[in-house]
């Protein structure tokens, strides 16, 4: 055998085992994205919880101006589209939550909780997510599973940052940038 057959062999071994356990176990791939997805999620999700929780019960009706969503109403909304984006990721909607109706509810307390098992039922999707290239129809385009759960990530983000100046609005801190005693 000479030199560069030796270098040659060599070479494509080691490629072989650093690209072949990536494609034969697609799965520990895809279960690594949506993990992180997963991750993001908890996060912001878990500060929109404590934001919802810290703003106070009289002011779930405040909004910056007519026809914009209260306090209340932008929980809810981001509620019921967790709920939304979690059956577009496969995951049923559980009997008896009626995601379109969501936005009507006005009670801080059941707002909270209304939100958080939102958020854990949109985790819940996230995690049963199998093949994150799958295709899927998004709002009448052609995307993936993926694209769907950035959309998602998205939305909680856009309407935890719409939360955080509705709470400064009121003069209410949020709690994580309180100084730590």
């Amino acid at each position: 055998m000479t030199r560069t057959t030796l270098v040659t062999l060599l070479a494509v071994t080691l490629l072989v085992t650093a690209v072949a356990p990536a494609l034969a176990d697609d799965q520990d791939t895809v279960n690594v994205a949506t993990a992180a997805y997963a991750r993001n999620l908890g996060f912001v999700g878990d500060r929109a919880v404590q934001l919802a929780e810290a703003i106070p019960a009289e002011s779930y009706g405040w909004r910056p101006m007519e026809g914009v969503r209260s306090v209340s109403e932008a929980i809810m909304h981001m509620a019921g589209a967790n709920y939304f984006f979690a059956s577009r990721l496969g995951t049923e909607v559980p009997e008896g939550v009626d995601p379109q109706a969501m936005e009507q509810i006005t009670d801080k307390g059941e707002c909270v909780t209304a939100l958080r098992a939102s958020i854990e039922h949109l985790t819940d999707a996230y995690a049963a997510v199998g093949d994150v290239q799958a295709k899927t129809d998004i709002f009448g385009n052609e995307g993936t599973i993926e694209d769907m759960m950035l959309i998602a990530i998205g939305h909680v983000h856009e309407h935890f940052g719409q939360l955080i100046a509705y709470a400064r609005s009121n003069g209410i801190a949020p709690p994580w940038s309180q100084p730590q005693e």
